[in-house]
């Protein structure tokens, strides 16, 4: 039986895209790694927060949650990447809009009284 998917987008091939990455928030520590996308990709990344998807241990692809704009690393597959992050950032329920938790807010705000 023949394949009906080309050879570049063979079902099994997707599912394995997707089987090592880790879908997180982004941390002051992606800072390069979204550099790095925005310098490949030739735009900037949009106003954080970020969320971020690591393939051994590299950022191949982020989203921003404030504005919505997706960068992916042009050199790897990562279109089903910036989908997964867009599912994620519905799935948090706020798609397009800034997600910071409670904590973070309350840390964000006692860390600008000391400095």
């Amino acid at each position: 039986m023949l394949n009906s998917f080309p050879a570049h987008l063979d079902s099994d091939d997707a599912s394995a895209d997707c089987a090592d990455v880790t879908v997180r928030p982004a941390t002051e520590g992606d800072a390069d790694g979204i550099r790095q996308l925005e310098a490949l990709e030739g735009r900037e990344a949009g106003d954080g927060p970020h969320l971020v998807a690591e393939r051994d241990g590299d950022v191949v692809a982020c989203l921003s949650l404030a504005g919505g704009t997706a960068l992916g690393d042009p050199f790897r597959p990562t279109a089903e990447l910036v989908s997964l992050l867009k599912a994620r950032a519905r799935h948090l329920g706020r798609p397009g809009a800034a997600i910071v938790k409670p904590v973070q807010r309350v840390a964000a705000r006692i860390a600008a009284l000391y400095s």
